[in-house]
């Protein structure tokens, strides 16, 4: 495909290295999708077990051949965890596409396969940006989400089994070289006529 995709600051996993140990720990991507996550996250631990309901997606993801992973097809509310094992937990990207009646569902069944210290990640997107304006104004990739993220953000901030310890941001910058990508990767439903002129602008 046509598209070069360029992270803008390459830090984020270093930065979360520094507030949590990875090295020996056992480690649960939850929503880990087609895996490309889970290659950050399994190069830095001892096993990760990669979940995810699409199958399609976990077919990619075992395709990437990560050796010290597995992937299986289910969500964490319905799959049959052990208790008590995983040293972290990660929700890359994912809670917000929890059904909003399930998220807290899906919050206990981290907390329950997570060990006494362990620690739940939440790598959610922002607010802001041009791509989540891209998302809103285009109904393009997962279209406006924006209930959806405030919902899973308030989720976390008021769960009363969470203790909060560290926020780390981090920005992504999609590049395309054509318009024609930008349609290909980001499936833009409505307002076509104005995309070319925002792409150029952002």
């Amino acid at each position: 495909m046509d598209i070069s995709i360029t992270r803008a600051k390459e830090k984020f996993w270093d930065k979360l290295t520094q507030e949590i140990s990875f090295t020996s720990a056992l480690a649960l991507d939850v929503g880990c999708g087609d895996g490309s996550r889970s290659v950050q996250i399994a190069k830095r631990c001892r096993f990760l077990n990669g979940i995810d309901p699409d199958q399609e997606a976990i077919a990619l993801a075992k395709r990437r051949n990560i050796t010290n992973a597995s992937f299986e097809v289910g969500s964490i509310e319905s799959a049959r965890l052990r208790a008590d094992w995983y040293d972290l937990v990660f929700f890359t990207l994912s809670l917000h596409h929890v059904a909003t009646e399930s998220m807290v569902d899906a919050i206990n069944a981290a907390i329950a396969t997570c060990k006494k210290n362990g620690r739940i990640v939440f790598i959610e997107p922002d607010h802001e940006g041009s791509l989540y304006e891209a998302e809103v104004l285009f109904s393009a990739c997962d279209g406006d989400e924006r209930k959806a993220k405030q919902r899973a953000e308030e989720v976390i901030l008021t769960h009363p089994h969470l203790r909060h310890e560290t926020l780390i941001t981090d920005e992504t910058q999609f590049r395309f070289r054509s318009f024609q990508a930008f349609v290909a990767a980001a499936h833009p439903k409505r307002n076509l006529s104005h995309a070319r002129d925002f792409l150029k602008k952002h």
